[in-house]
């Protein structure tokens, strides 16, 4: 185990912020994780995050908030910066203009060419369904996808232009627990038919709660609501 795995991740990252004039980038720490944030300089509404505790999560999340995670235990250092490098590769190309929305098997994917190679970053609602057995996928998509999908898309929050998301830091706190509440929605574990399943899912069902709260009062009334209905959605699960 990596003795102290929010130091090496916060080093890792500053390490890894691209020299390149076009990308705009800075290294924070919130809480118990660290994250690099990067912006296009020719195009402000290309963004991307990366961002982990240094142990097991490792996530990578982008305009559109299209996502790509890895999920791995008992890091040493040099395994940390491999994870955190890897999604550095393909933040980069799609900040460059090397990525484009596509469907495959009906879902909503971000295609991002990394070394020659499409790699397929996951949207929201079908990084859950994913993580679920066929029944289930059908059973949630009916009940959560009207809620969920297009939730986080680019229309429903304000431009990023000039980078004031990123900047400003109530704002860049939300959007920091709603990308922590899309790893949860994600986890297997979350939709267990057992007690630490629905004890999640009460969990996940109070943090959709308060945030709701917290994006009405800035006025992001249809996040919100979005939210306030996506979390109805989980409690009748």
């Amino acid at each position: 185990m990596v003795a102290d795995p929010l130091r090496d991740v916060r080093a890792a990252l500053i390490a890894l912020k691209p020299v390149d004039g076009s990308i705009r980038s800075c290294v924070t720490l919130r809480s118990d994780s660290a994250f690099l944030s990067l912006l296009s300089t020719s195009d402000p509404g290309r963004w991307a995050v990366v961002h982990s505790t240094g142990a097991t999560w490792f996530s990578l999340v982008v305009d559109g908030h299209f996502t790509s995670d890895i999920i791995d235990v008992d890091l040493n250092a040099d395994e940390v910066r491999e994870h955190l490098a890897t999604l550095v590769r393909i933040a980069i190309p799609h900040l460059d203009g090397r990525s484009r929305p596509t469907r495959r098997s009906g879902r909503r994917r971000l295609a991002v060419v990394v070394d020659g190679e499409e790699v397929l970053l996951f949207a929201p609602v079908d990084r859950l369904l994913a993580r679920l057995s066929p029944l289930r996928r059908r059973r949630a998509r009916r009940g959560a996808q009207h809620a969920a999908d297009g939730l986080l898309a680019d229309h429903r929050l304000p431009g990023i232009a000039s980078s004031w998301m990123i900047v400003n830091p109530e704002m860049w706190e939300l959007l920091v627990d709603l990308d922590a509440l899309q790893a949860g929605l994600a986890s297997s574990r979350t939709w267990r038919r057992t007690r630490e399943g629905r004890r999640i899912r009460r969990e996940l069902s109070g943090e959709a709660l308060l945030l709701a709260d917290a994006l009405a009062e800035l006025d992001l009334v249809d996040v919100a609501v979005g939210l306030s209905d996506l979390r109805a959605r989980i409690s009748a699960f």
